[in-house]
Formats: structure tokens, sequence, C-alpha cells
């Protein structure tokens, strides 16, 4: 019955039905990063930011949802938390855990980006029906803001712990358009070459716009899909995020508003 219940509070928000492509590095959390891409940017020390997220796909049917934090630990290493519940057709439960930390290397300049690099482990802790069996990973991510434009480029390599299994790649780049004080425009292109694999077997494009619901709450809604494979055929996103703190959302305005 709880089984149930869930299937149908999940359909109702996207209106509908396994190979999956489930992403196991830590999400970034609005307004640090878009849909899969991180900001170089990291909050500052004692800082904390929380979100709850859900994707949905179509061919392949699946849902995820996600709950994850971060927390700053000095002004430039930031600890990132992602725990994943997955719905499959012929499985659910929760997915494996992923943490890893952020360290800032180079600060935003008048022309060059921000570069910041980011290791994380995530252990075999989920279902075995959903559990990739462990893996660790390594990315760096460059951040440049020009006018109301900001764009982002990650690069994650991960290594998963199962001999058999190939090396994933994942490359994304994207943007945030600041239309308004409370209101982006966001875009991203993403690029897997996944453990089954030798090339990049999904080539996504994502849509969406993220709102500031509150000075302390960001509202996220996005589309994507794939443009190699058609698979996903389409994939549905939405989150909120909750930064108890006005400083750093306050000084990411003024940036913007200062190019």
């Amino acid at each position: 019955m709880r089984k149930i219940i869930i299937f149908l509070f999940l359909s109702s928000i996207f209106l509908s039905n396994s190979a999956r492509a489930l992403e196991i590095a830590p999400q970034p959390i609005a307004p640090y990063g878009l849909f899969s891409s991180f900001s170089a940017e990291t909050l500052k020390q004692g800082n904390s930011a929380y979100s709850l997220s859900l994707e949905r796909s179509i061919e392949p049917d699946y849902y995820i949802g996600r709950l994850s934090l971060a927390y700053g630990i000095t002004e430039r290493i930031e600890f990132g938390l992602s725990i994943p519940y997955v719905i499959e057709e012929n499985a659910d439960g929760p997915g494996d855990a992923s943490f890893g930390l952020k360290y800032k290397l180079i600060d935003e300049g008048r022309i060059g980006p921000s570069l910041t690099t980011m290791l994380y482990v995530s252990p075999p802790t989920g279902d075995d029906a959903v559990t990739a069996d462990g893996r660790f990973g390594l990315g760096g991510f460059l951040t440049k803001r020009i006018g109301p434009v900001t764009g982002h480029i990650n690069l994650i390599y991960t290594k998963p712990s199962t001999a058999s299994l190939k090396d994933e790649i994942l490359i994304t780049g994207g943007f945030d358009f600041s239309a308004s004080h409370s209101f982006d425009l966001i875009g991203e292109i993403y690029a897997l070459k996944p453990h089954t694999s030798n090339s990049f077997d999904i080539i996504e494009g994502r849509f969406g716009y993220r709102l500031k619901t509150t000075d302390y709450i960001y509202t996220t809604i996005g589309i994507g899909t794939d443009f190699k494979n058609r698979t996903p055929e389409y994939r549905f996103f939405f989150s909120i995020s909750l930064l108890p703190f006005k400083e750093e959302t306050e000084q990411i305005e003024i940036l913007r508003e200062s190019e």
C-alpha cells in the first residue's frame, strides 16, 4: 500500500511510466549549479544548503527522488551529501548515497573563470536491486559570469569498484540567465559515457527555469531529451532548495548586477 501511495503522488506531479542513468555523484543545490552542472562557487564557512529533488524519466521509465545537503567547512572547502531513492517498473528502494568534497582552487577574475575540484565516494549502501556496488570519482568545475549570464563547464571521471564495469566520463556545460532579480532561465548539455559503453551514449539537452520563491527558497523546474538515441525520450526535473542564510544569496545577486 505504501508503494502505491508513493507512485500515485509522483505521477500526479509529472502526469505520469529499465535501464536507468542514475547519477551517483552529489547533485548541485540551486543556485550553486544547474540540473547536473555544479557551480565553481562554494558555500561560505558555516553556511549550509539543502535540496529535495524529483526526476522523472520516460523511455526508460523511472523516478529518482533525492535529498541533498551541502556545508561550508572553510571559505574554500565544501562538503556535499546526496541520498537517492529509486522507483522503477520492477524494483524500488534507496540508491547508493554519495558524499564528496569541493575545493575552490582559483577565484573568478575579470577575465578568467573560477576553478573548483571535487572528490567523491559512493559506497554500496543501496538496495540490491538498485545499487551500483560502489564507486569513486574526481571532477573539475569552471564558472564565469558575463553580465546577466553565468556559464558552467564540468568534467567528472568515475571509477566503478566492480572490475567488469568500464570507467564513466560525464561532461556537462550550461548557463543561467538572470532575467530578473528572482527569475533565471537555465540550459544545459549533458554528455555521459556510461560504464556499459566505450562511447558517449547519452547526449541530452535540458532547459528550464529557477525561481527565487523567498529569500531562502529556490524552486527549479525543467525538461530534457536525449539527442542521440532518445533514451530517455524525455526527462522532467523538479527541485526545492533551502538556503537558511541571506549573506551568500545576496552576494550572488550583487555580483551579477555589478557585471
